[in-house]
């Protein structure tokens, strides 16, 4: 069974609004919905929502999202875009996971 994730990797456009939209949509017909909180985020590409942080979506997306079903399926499809997008979540200081593509992570990386 293929995820949705991969199969919007190939057939979803790098850029544009249609991108977050068409994620939306393939989580749920009644995701579609929530589009303008990401683009009033200026939040446009799977690639960004990706590697939005815990705070970051606790403050201002979730807080949107109306119904809890919608928020457990929005963060269930959060978690495999982030592994299809290979960002790793790790705490910070203040206990917020913060989020390192693996291009940030090997330039903070010790020897």
């Amino acid at each position: 069974r293929e995820s949705v994730v991969s199969t919007l990797s190939l057939e979803t456009p790098t850029k544009g609004p249609d991108q977050i939209e068409r994620w939306l949509s393939d989580i749920s017909g009644d995701m579609r919905v929530y589009a303008s909180i990401f683009h009033a985020q200026r939040i446009s590409t799977l690639d960004v929502l990706a590697e939005l942080t815990e705070r970051d979506i606790e403050a201002s997306i979730e807080p949107e999202i109306q119904f809890v079903g919608h928020r457990v399926l929005f963060r269930r499809h959060l978690n495999m875009l982030r592994e299809e997008h290979g960002v790793v979540a790790t705490p910070n200081k203040h206990g917020y996971l913060s989020h390192d593509s693996p291009a940030q992570s090997s330039r903070t990386a010790s020897p």
